[in-house]
């Protein structure tokens, strides 16, 4: 998903100059991103372990074929790659703020997965936003590309686009860690661990779900209704993923048990991929 969403905003920015100089500049920075968040879920799992004995239902979990050393041997090697990408795209723009990327979202991913406090919600609210901020890097940079050498920015227009489709980014991700926390519960009480649904009662944190699901739907109708008079093709993609939304909602509804919220959250992975379409539509802005 991170490598769609990166790939596709690449195409839509349309970077200035030649064909090596775009490679050079974004090639690193887009797989440290990936290495990032792989190191995330490594150590994510790994610390999980206790909690996935009973999520995982079977699954293959990290300790059945790493030593803790080894996880953590991993983890190093996959951020210091990661970190280096990005101090190489920061040189390679005279930007010394990008290289402290990728280090803070790896703190980020740490704490989420080590602070047991931090699936209070916050953790959540964190993740979001290194997920959106997937989308905005790469115009960011390209913003600081043309101010160097053309001292122009990206259009307006265009940054309104990439920050609604980042917005979206994040409210669809907060939904789905509060499902993820509704499908993972017994293994979190098991494990002690404070998320919102066992704060809340299941009831409760369902509610909010579709409460962010309905407050997105109605941005959507609004969204419709300002821009389908400009873009027809757009106005009926909206509409699909309206559709999309508000059964979501529906199904969340009369969920109960574990398979129903992992449906759930495959269910708004297709949703995010579907969004993340709409960055085909910013080269007609």
């Amino acid at each position: 998903m991170i490598l769609i969403g990166q790939s596709l905003t690449l195409y839509t920015v349309n970077p200035i100059g030649p064909l090596s100089a775009k490679i050079v500049a974004y090639g690193p920075i887009i797989l440290g991103t990936l290495l990032v968040a792989g190191a995330g879920y490594l150590i994510n799992d790994h610390f999980d372990r206790i909690s996935d004995q009973i999520n995982a239902n079977g699954a293959l979990v990290i300790d059945q074929f790493s030593e803790t050393s080894e996880v953590y041997r991993y983890y190093l090697v996959l951020n210091a790659l990661a970190i280096l990408c990005g101090f190489f795209s920061a040189q390679s723009l005279n930007t010394l703020l990008l290289g402290f990327v990728l280090p803070c979202v790896a703190l980020i991913l740490f704490a989420y997965s080590r602070v047991k406090w931090f699936k209070l919600g916050v953790g959540a609210v964190l993740i979001s936003i290194c997920v959106s901020a997937t989308i905005l890097l790469i115009p960011w940079m390209e913003s600081v590309r043309r101010d160097t050498n053309l001292n122009q920015a990206l259009p307006h227009l265009t940054w309104l686009g990439y920050n609604t489709i980042a917005f979206a980014a994040f409210w669809l991700n907060l939904m789905r860690e509060l499902i993820k926390d509704l499908q993972d519960i017994k293994g979190d009480q098991n494990d002690n661990r404070p998320t919102l649904p066992i704060i809340m009662g299941t009831s409760r944190a369902k509610n909010l779900v579709i409460g962010l699901g309905l407050v997105a739907s109605v941005i959507l109708i609004y969204g419709f209704f300002s821009i389908y008079t400009l873009s027809y093709s757009l106005g009926i993609y909206m509409i699909t993923l309206l559709t999309a939304l508000l059964y979501f909602c529906h199904r969340t509804r009369n969920a109960h048990r574990a398979q129903d919220f992992k449906s759930l959250s495959l269910h708004l992975k297709y949703i995010m991929l579907q969004g993340t379409l709409a960055l085909l539509w910013l080269n007609h802005l």
